[in-house]
């Protein structure tokens, strides 16, 4: 049986990271959004995505709903590079979703004989099997994937299995399980088999009939875009707004996936531009979050509700577009009169979403539509304080100039203009100031104008006095990881320190640290002296790159945690 690309339910909250007061500074967090972003980003491909979550501690192993971890959504889209990544994370390749199948499975299936050759390098079970006797084997076989089936033999898959009906026979793969008569027109429909799907029509079969989890052949044909199947579906009557067992409709199916065609032939045949799966996400919102305008334009002109939400976060189809980054869609949302003062579980904005991630074109329209630049959230924060950390002048700058309250305080009493100075931007500190901004944090560094310098020092905000973990990380795909402990003394903005032995030095600059020599003795001495630059991240993380000499092959990432 072809296994069909699941369906993912964002559970992200409006805003991917809002701001918390941690003892007498600031902090960006979402834990449960940043793992849904983890599988958002693994399966499209972001690699610079994935990694920056895991190195924020995002978990490699989380599962959603449906028992999908990232590793299952990289390997069915093929990303052989997020693969390698989640891999070197410690991600486990035989973990099984709720259906049995594993990444292997998923890689063998859809043809991915790169990311098969990886996973089996790392050690992935060729001969798991589901509980109803599907393996990779199986599936590479089924779909034609000779030279992944042949892989999958030599990495010892089992092709003397026990059968249905019990006992052990030499079978091949394809002939292990039978596709039973009744599903051949959901096979059919999902390769984009016209002929077949007609045949089988003609032959009485049933044209809605569900497989396992309640899908149809016409869910299968509007994923995958399949126009004219479905049409002929549709016109031997195929139940146009059937749902899965999850609530996902063929409309929300074509929808995610920009089939906008497709969309318009389901509309026509009155197809609910409403209805949503089982956590309230409508049609518009999953066309939203994947930035398919002629898939919004086509759900908004037969009366899609543009400010749905969704049940646990509230989200709308403004907030996935504005997460997303798709200003074209987020001002046709607007224009459609989309609310632009929604508010998430944690009180969080669209507009603290854009002012986080700086996209100037969004918040300039969102504040052109009617947007609260002095909205806080449940802790008190406030969209300017979110682009102050952030580092987004920008923004603040046009947060400033639609009258955004300079001195607004969170719950504990910090502004704008501490945020800024805990995330060491100057530049935005002198923005702040110019504006008329106060700080109540003594820490904070003086800025009395815009050209003015800031200290080299960050002491006051940050010692980076005492022990530290010191881990050198490969970039290549073993991902070898290499743990020092060391210990630093800091004086101003003076480094000195001890690793193994060896002494170092360092200077601080802001936000940036410098180590004129190697605080590791990984390359032994035939490094000499090097420079090594880092950003501190905050007062337990600093992170850096490091390209070794001549005569080693990997670059590594290094980072000191405390």
């Amino acid at each position: 049986m072809i296994l069909w690309k699941a369906f993912r339910l964002p559970k992200r909250s409006l805003i991917l990271g809002i701001l918390v007061v941690l003892g007498c500074g600031f902090a960006v967090i979402s834990a449960n959004a940043q793992g849904d972003d983890l599988f958002w980003a693994a399966g499209k491909g972001d690699l610079a995505r994935v990694k920056s979550l895991l190195a924020a501690g995002v978990d490699a192993n989380a599962k959603n709903n449906r028992g999908f971890t990232a590793l299952m959504d990289a390997s069915m889209n093929g990303h052989l590079d997020v693969v390698r990544a989640l891999l070197a994370a410690k991600a486990n390749v035989n973990t099984k979703g709720t259906t049995g199948h594993t990444a292997l499975m998923y890689a063998s299936q859809l043809g991915y004989l790169d990311v098969v050759r990886a996973l089996l390098a790392a050690k992935a079970d060729a001969s798991s099997m589901t509980a109803n006797g599907v393996t990779a084997l199986t599936l590479a076989s089924d779909n034609g994937h000779t030279e992944i089936a042949e892989l999958l033999k030599s990495a010892g898959a089992q092709t003397n299995l026990p059968k249905v009906g019990g006992d052990k026979e030499s079978v091949t793969p394809s002939s292990l399980i039978p596709l039973p008569k009744e599903y051949e027109i959901i096979d059919a429909a999902g390769k984009g088999d016209l002929a077949r799907v007609k045949s089988l029509l003609a032959a009485k079969a049933d044209v809605d009939v569900k497989w396992g989890d309640g899908t149809t052949a016409l869910m299968i044909a509007s994923a995958n875009g399949h126009l004219d199947v479905a049409r002929a579906l549709l016109i031997a009557g195929a139940k146009v707004n059937a749902k899965t067992d999850i609530g996902v409709t063929s409309l929300i199916f074509a929808s995610q996936n920009g089939h906008a065609d497709l969309v318009r032939l389901l509309l026509a045949s009155k197809a609910d531009e409403n209805a949503s799966a089982f956590n309230g996400e409508t049609p518009l919102m999953t066309a939203s979050k994947s930035g398919n305008m002629d898939v919004v334009r086509a759900l908004m002109a037969a009366g899609a509700d543009v400010n749905a939400k969704t049940k646990a976060h509230g989200d709308t189809a403004l907030g996935v577009a504005v997460a997303g980054g798709h200003f074209e869609i987020v001002r046709a949302l607007l224009a459609a009169k989309a609310d632009a003062n929604t508010k998430g579980p944690d009180g969080a904005t669209e507009l603290m979403t854009a002012s986080q991630t700086g996209n100037l074109e969004i918040v300039r329209a969102l504040i052109a539509a009617g947007a609260d630049v002095n909205a806080k959230a449940g802790n008190g924060v406030t969209a300017l304080m979110v682009s102050s950390v952030r580092g987004q002048p920008e923004v603040v700058r046009a947060l400033l100039a639609a009258k955004a309250d300079v001195n607004a305080k969170t719950a504990r009493g910090l502004t704008a203009l501490d945020a800024a100075t805990e995330g060491r931007h100057p530049d935005v500190s002198a923005l702040l100031v110019k504006a008329g901004a106060t700080s109540t944090n003594a820490a904070v560094a003086e800025v009395t104008h815009e050209d003015t310098q800031p200290a080299a020092t960050p002491t006051a905000v940050v010692d980076l006095t005492g022990s530290w973990s010191f881990t050198l990380i490969s970039t290549q795909p073993d991902g070898q990881k290499i743990h020092v402990d060391t210990v630093m003394q800091q004086e101003g903005n003076k480094i000195t320190g001890n690793s193994m032995g060896r002494p170092f030095a360092a200077t601080i600059s802001g936000s940036e640290i410098v180590f004129q020599t190697q605080p590791h003795t990984i390359f032994g001495n035939s490094t000499g002296d090097t420079t090594m630059k880092g950003k501190i991240v905050s007062p337990n993380k600093i992170t850096g790159e490091f390209v070794p000499p001549q005569g080693y092959q990997a670059a590594w990432t290094w980072e000191f945690d405390r």
